[in-house]
C-alpha cells in the first residue's frame, strides 16, 4: 500500500473550488489542513511532498514526533494543533506550532500567554466553540465566549486570531448548516465587541461537510478521510 494516494488532493481541491463558487468567494479565502491523527509519519511526509502545506494533530505527543520530524523533509510544513489540551502540555506546542485550534479556557489563555512571553513568541489561537452543547467535546459555551475573547485580546503572549468548532456527526451537512452560521455570527458579535476586524479566522468543515462550511465562512477546513483514506 502506498503511504499516500497524491490523486486525492485534485479531487479535495474539486470540492473546494466549487464551494467557493458557489459562496462568490475567492478559492484563497480558504486554507485547507489536512488532518494526519493517526497516520504513519511517511503518509505524513509524502503528503507534504505533494502540496499539502498545512496538517494537524489531535494528541500531543504523536504532533511532537511528527513536527520534530519535520524538520528534516524537503517539503516544509505548518503543524496545526486541533485536539483537546491540557495545561501542562502547553509548553511542547509553544514557538513550535502555527495555530492552536481548541483554545476554550481561561487557565489555558493565561499558560499559553505566560509561556510565550517566557520564550519570546507570540502564539496564534482560535477559540474553540461547542455550539452543540455536546458534553463529550470541548469548546466553550456561546454564553462564555465574549468574555474569553476580551481576555485573550488582552494577552501580549497570544494573538486571537479567529474561533472554531467541531460540527456534530450528522446524516446530513445540511443539518449543521445552522451551526456553521452560528459560528461565523459569533464572529461578528467578537469582531463588533472587541473593535477588532482583523479577528476573522473560522476553523470550520471536515470531509462531509467542507461544502457547507465554506458556504458559510469557514478559511480552514480540517480535513482527514478525503486525503488519507479510511482509517484502519
Amino acid at each position: 500500500m502506498i503511504a499516500f494516494d497524491p490523486t486525492r488532493i485534485p479531487l479535495v481541491e474539486t470540492r473546494i473550488r466549487a464551494a467557493c463558487a458557489r459562496a462568490g468567494r475567492a478559492r484563497e479565502s480558504v486554507e485547507l489542513i489536512g488532518v494526519s491523527k493517526t497516520r504513519p509519519l511517511d503518509a505524513c511526509e509524502a503528503a507534504a511532498h505533494s502540496g499539502l502545506q498545512h496538517l494537524a494533530e489531535n494528541y500531543v505527543q504523536e504532533w511532537d514526533g511528527k513536527a520534530e520530524a519535520s524538520q528534516t523533509w524537503s517539503s516544509p510544513v505548518h503543524w496545526h494543533f486541533i485536539g483537546r489540551l491540557q495545561s501542562n502540555k502547553v509548553g511542547r506546542l509553544i514557538g513550535r506550532t502555527h495555530r492552536i485550534h481548541t483554545v476554550d479556557r481561561l487557565k489555558l489563555l493565561d499558560t499559553i500567554d505566560r509561556i510565550s512571553a517566557e520564550r519570546g513568541v507570540t502564539s496564534d489561537v482560535l477559540l474553540q466553540v461547542n455550539i452543540a452543547g455536546e458534553t463529550q467535546k470541548g469548546g466553550c459555551a456561546p454564553s462564555a465566549l465574549l468574555a474569553l475573547a476580551e481576555h485573550a485580546h488582552a494577552l501580549s503572549g497570544v494573538r486571537l486570531k479567529g474561533l472554531m468548532t467541531i460540527a456534530p456527526i450528522a446524516d446530513s451537512p445540511e443539518e449543521v448548516r445552522p451551526m456553521f452560521r452560528a459560528l461565523r455570527t459569533l464572529l461578528h458579535d467578537v469582531q463588533r465587541h472587541l473593535n477588532a476586524p482583523e479577528i476573522r479566522e473560522l476553523s470550520m468543515g471536515m470531509t462531509a461537510d467542507m461544502e457547507v462550511a465554506i458556504e458559510e465562512g469557514a478559511t480552514w477546513i480540517r480535513v482527514g478521510t478525503a486525503l488519507f483514506g479510511p482509517r484502519s
